[in-house]
């Protein structure tokens, strides 16, 4: 995929008010790579290189916990996200273990070429800032979200979110295979209560689930249900983990 021509880079990446002749220079120096659903792109505690961009597919950044096996996902990350800043600027160690939920194409920059792109095209920086102001506007959402909803409010409030960053409006189909593991991981809580409360809001008519896709039937009843001191807007999914600014790497 060439950088100058992505669909991605010129809606809403940090990227996109880098002139087309620069974008084409970057794609030149860029290291593009397909991974299999359920394959590592990298793993937490490796030195951090550079930064991914991600050109088509979706990712997830977890961590499991050694002594349980229990996974935690922070953050679904799709189309035009970047991964890797924070831990990039930071100098420490990456966080998370980046993982394809789906076939997905990732492009690599090195640090170096970062570094480049910054020096020359300040209004980057700007773009990151936003990004930043963003995630930490979602992590206290978190805080508030853990403290002050039931889980079944989380789970209505995640299914809205994800519907707005990764939904199909035609078929009101999330365009995300999730298994009921990730999804408990999302909103802290286990499987078990996840199988329970997709039962009730199928009974209610609010989702479907058909070929492991969910469907929403009633997006403005969920909405309504999910509402319990925050506002559902069109958040990027991650936001239910109280560490999700962390793990904007």
């Amino acid at each position: 995929m060439n950088c100058g021509t992505c669909k991605e880079i010129s809606c809403d990446n940090i990227f996109k008010d880098v002139p087309t002749e620069e974008l084409m220079r970057i794609s030149r120096s860029k290291v593009s790579n397909r991974y299999q659903k359920g394959q590592n792109v990298n793993v937490q505690g490796n030195p951090v290189f550079g930064a991914y961009c991600i050109c088509s597919g979706k990712l997830k950044l977890s961590t499991t916990c050694p002594e349980t096996g229990k996974e935690t996902i922070f953050r679904i990350c799709g189309p035009g996200d970047i991964i890797g800043f924070r831990a990039l600027f930071a100098g420490e160690l990456l966080q998370a273990t980046i993982t394809a939920l789906e076939p997905s194409e990732v492009c690599f920059f090195s640090r170096e070429e970062i570094q480049r792109i910054l020096t020359r095209h300040p209004e980057v920086l700007l773009q990151v800032a936003r990004k930043f102001g963003k995630m930490l506007g979602n992590a206290e959402k978190t805080i508030a979200s853990l403290t002050q909803q039931s889980v079944k409010q989380r789970y209505a409030l995640l299914l809205v979110s994800l519907h707005n960053s990764h939904g199909d409006s035609v078929e009101n189909k999330i365009n995300l295979k999730l298994t009921r593991e990730e999804v408990a991981s999302l909103i802290g809580t286990t499987s078990e209560t996840v199988t329970r409360l997709t039962t009730e809001f199928k009974k209610d008519r609010l989702i479907d689930i058909r070929n492991k896709f969910y469907f929403i039937l009633n997006k403005s009843k969920l909405a309504s249900l999910s509402e319990g001191g925050m506002t559902v807007e069109s958040t990027p999914p991650g936001f239910f983990s109280a560490r999700t600014l962390e793990f904007f790497q």
